[in-house]
């Protein structure tokens, strides 16, 4: 993936609201937002020619995981390096499931925490001179 491809690929992760846990559900909704704001993306990115693919590609690459609940309803998240062995050697992703994204990487994605949008400026300047009057 070049650099390019990297920063389209970034803008996925603003559909999910900020969120490092998701559902199957919202996941569909992000990607279908993504695919209206560029509609031959999937020529550019071919592991974005649909929500299935790319959530697929995402546990290939371990960025997510998916979550299953034991009978006491402990989580268990599957990663797909721990699945994979001499005899799975591409295990599949389960749909409909709630998947998270992988800690050491949900900062550089920026995700991990939802944000409020700010409607006014803040009082703080970047620049770090203290408060605006």
């Amino acid at each position: 993936m070049n650099s390019d491809q990297f920063d389209i690929f970034l803008k996925f992760f603003q559909g999910l609201d900020g969120k490092a846990t998701f559902n199957y559900k919202l996941f569909v909704e992000a990607y279908d937002k993504f695919r209206k704001r560029d509609e031959g993306l999937h020529k550019k990115i071919p592991v974005f020619s649909s929500a299935d693919s790319m959530l697929q590609y995402l546990y290939d690459t371990n960025i997510i995981a998916y979550e299953e609940r034991s009978n006491d309803g402990d989580a268990f998240y599957h990663w797909s390096f721990r699945e994979k062995g001499t005899v799975e050697l591409h295990p599949k992703i389960k749909t409909d499931s709630n998947y998270r994204i992988h800690q050491g990487i949900a900062k550089a994605l920026d995700v991990g925490k939802s944000m409020k949008s700010q409607k006014t400026p803040s009082k703080y300047t970047r620049s770090g001179r203290g408060i605006r009057h």
